[in-house]
């Protein structure tokens, strides 16, 4: 006998009888009678036994066992030989001999351990279930499954396994005690297979109930390959890689994957091309050279994630314009980026292109956490540029360019009201349309006619308009403003300047635009059409060249900011505001020139208040100018009541409370000549600030400065639009008030 109970005597594949034991030889046709009579007996209460296959080849039905028969349930099986079908039971131990082999044809046994050393070939309609340990050292073959269905079964032996199915009770496991590699795995619903540090090898397709529940393989110190298609999850370090001539896939050449790949302390390699269809893929990802990763997804928006690093050697890419790349990590590319959308969302991530291929038709959408940054290590060329915080409560988040240009080549957005935007230190240029923050300097070109909103540059730096574009709501730019002569600027919202302008170029003034100036502007081209130019610069100078429409309005300061504006040249618009507080000035040789009308705010307090008008009145009437006044006096030798106001004289006006008064007519450009008689007169300035120094007398002497009141101290150094003072001359002559040299 051998030591599995099988006989070494029998019948060889030519029916030949050689010789064995002897009291086999001499009981032979009692042993097949006992056999025949046994299997006509009632089986209850039959103690399990071990029953071995003769060396006979054939059917299990047909072939000749050692004791008792064909095995029955409970039995362990043994078998020496090629053996052919096997009853749908529960056996005990199921023992292949190595050199032997087990075909189970359409049926699905179970077994409670199996050794495998020869051959075990399951077909597609058949199922092996093993509610114990799997051993093998031979090999598995068929497209049938071998079942393991015990908690805590281990899977052994360097043979070559087969499909195999991992179907125990939710929340159990099985575990591998060597390397393995297998045609094909399944997992049931939250069921794992741990490797226990070994390498484990899946050459077809991989499954588990969930693709992203408890991990379906574990790695603990082994590597996962997955060369075949995948639906399920695995933790730990995995290699995609390929096994020659196996079809894994409905896309030829591309397997799917769809799950939840790795882990946060593993690395995760595509050896060979893949399709990811809404997977997230955890760890250091590598992509290497001569393989494809490729996003896809059913539906319009197709996502796969990976949190943590990804290095492309090879290809990445999209399956269509639906579908995006999520990287929460750093992004190295030294092979090819084809197309599709990239976001990134790590709180500290790197981004570098240049070692290989970039498409620039790449949409890069960077969704960082507070204070967030994703920094730039090459240059960058983009479609699209998109930078928003994480969630509705992230901010200040930004993509820090450095050193390194960016092109923007179709749009740009990023949450302003949240401080996400471009840090810089060289220059970044957005071709098309633009709604967003840039810190640093700022080159719009491309696209003609595309709109541009948002906040521009800083102190130092040049925001800068180079073709045609149209300024949307919400446009602001710090530093200097500047426009190319070759550009035409369209201001159809209100915008803002902080820092000088120089538009070279023309503008137009559309759909009520404004344009508000923070610092130093100069016109030296055309702007037309119909909207505001506001200049709210402390201390700022306006110099046109050009031509303003007779649409374009001027208007100096805002009723909540003054400005005081000295113009470079004779400014020549068709209105002119300046608002209370504000003031607009120029030197000798210039003045005003406006060819509709000129409004001048001034504030007055409540009470007695000495006025003059700034300006020639449209319509010289007291109650015109001072609608608001309980009284209008003026000073000869003696108050009277003054039914007209005269620029350049001034009134004593009494308000019921503090007013603001509004007055319109032309310019009271100087230099210009007042009148004065012997003694105290009250006289009033221009429409500028004039110096007192730079008045002069003719047949008169000045006994007195420019005072508040009648023999009053403290004389003034200038006079100021809108405001009377009172003078004192030795005789009847005039005064005239003269310009900055």
């Amino acid at each position: 006998m051998s030591r599995n109970g099988c006989a070494q005597s029998g019948f060889d594949r030519n029916r030949n009888y050689f010789p064995g034991n002897l009291f086999v030889h001499h009981c032979r046709i009692i042993f097949r009678a006992l056999l025949l009579a046994a299997a006509l007996l009632p089986l209850a209460g039959r103690a399990s036994a071990t029953v071995c296959v003769s060396n006979e080849d054939g059917n299990w039905s047909e072939i000749y066992w050692s004791t008792g028969g064909a095995p029955h349930a409970g039995d362990t099986v043994v078998i020496a030989t090629q053996v052919v079908g096997m009853p749908e039971l529960r056996y005990s131990t199921l023992t292949i001999r190595l050199g032997a082999s087990l075909t189970i044809q359409g049926t699905r046994p179970a077994v409670s351990e199996l050794r495998n050393d020869g051959l075990l070939n399951i077909d597609q309609a058949g199922e092996l279930r093993v509610e114990g340990n799997v051993t093998n050292t031979g090999s598995m073959a068929g497209a049938g499954s071998v079942v393991v269905a015990h908690d805590g079964a281990a899977l052994s032996g360097a043979g070559v396994y087969g499909h195999i199915s991992i179907a125990s009770a939710p929340g159990t496991y099985a575990q591998l005690w060597n390397a393995v590699t297998v045609a094909s795995l399944s997992l049931g619903t939250n069921v794992r297979l741990l490797d226990n540090g070994f390498d484990l090898h899946v050459d077809g397709a991989y499954s588990s109930a969930s693709a992203f529940g408890e991990p379906g393989i574990v790695a603990n110190g082994g590597t996962i390959y997955l060369n075949g298609s995948v639906y399920g999850s695995a933790a730990g370090s995995v290699v995609f890689g390929s096994v020659p001539g196996v079809r894994r896939s409905r896309y030829a050449g591309l397997p799917e994957v769809h799950g939840l790949i790795g882990d946060s302390a593993g690395t995760v390699r595509f050896a060979a091309s893949r399709r990811l269809l809404f997977s997230t893929i955890i760890g250091s990802v590598t992509v290497d050279s001569g393989a494809t990763l490729e996003g896809g997804g059913i539906g319009p928006a197709g996502a796969n994630t990976v949190r943590g690093s990804l290095t492309i050697n090879g290809i990445l890419r999209t399956a269509d314009d639906a579908n995006q790349w999520l990287v929460e990590g750093d992004l190295f590319n030294n092979g090819t980026i084809e197309s599709g959308t990239l976001e990134l969302g790590a709180l500290h991530a790197r981004l570098r292109t240049d070692q290989g291929a970039w498409d620039p038709s790449i949409r890069l959408r960077y969704s960082g956490p507070s204070h967030g940054e994703l920094r730039l290590a090459s240059p960058l060329v983009v479609s699209t540029l998109e930078i928003v915080p994480a969630t509705p409560l992230d901010s200040d988040v930004a993509v820090v360019a450095g050193p390194y240009p960016v092109r923007v080549r179709h749009s740009f957005t990023s949450d302003v009201e949240r401080g996400c935007r471009i840090v810089t230190d060289t220059t970044v240029s957005l071709w098309g349309a633009a709604q967003g923050m840039v810190d640093g300097n700022t080159l719009f070109e491309g696209f003609w006619g595309s709109v541009v909103g948002g906040h521009y540059g800083g102190t130092g730096h040049v925001v800068r308009f180079v073709t045609q574009k149209v300024i949307g709501d919400g446009f602001e730019a710090v530093g200097t403003l500047s426009t190319d002569p070759a550009s035409h600027l369209t201001v159809a919202a209100p915008a803002t300047a902080f820092g000088p302008v120089l538009l070279h170029g023309n503008t137009t003034m559309q759909d009520a635009g404004t344009l508000l100036f923070n610092g130093n502007a100069s016109v030296d081209r055309t702007i037309d059409g119909a909207g505001t130019l506001y200049c709210l610069s402390s201390f700022g100078t306006l110099d046109v060249s050009g031509t303003l429409g007779a649409g374009v309005d001027v208007q100096i300061g805002l009723d909540s900011t003054a400005s005081h504006t000295m113009l470079s040249r004779t400014l020549h618009a068709a209105t002119l505001s300046v608002h209370p507080g504000s003031t607009i000035s120029y030197h000798a040789g210039d003045s005003l020139d406006v060819r509709t009308e000129l409004n001048y705010g001034v504030r007055y307090a409540g009470g007695f208040n000495v006025v003059s008008a700034p300006l020639l009145p449209s319509d010289a009437r007291s109650a015109v100018v001072y609608p608001l006044a309980d009284s209008i006096l003026r000073y000869d030798t003696g108050y009277v009541v003054s039914d007209s106001i005269v620029a350049g004289a001034g009134y004593f006006v009494q308000f019921p409370g503090a007013a603001t008064v509004t007055y319109s007519g032309r310019p009271f450009n100087v230099p210009a000549t007042i009148p004065v008689k012997a003694g105290w007169n009250l006289v009033g300035g221009a429409t500028v600030p004039v110096a007192a120094s730079r008045i002069t007398v003719a047949g008169t002497t000045l006994l007195s400065g420019f005072v508040g009141s009648i023999g009053g101290a403290n004389p003034v150094t200038t006079l100021q639009p809108g405001v009377g003072y009172w003078v004192n001359v030795s005789a009847d002559g005039s005064i005239t008030l003269n310009p900055d040299p």
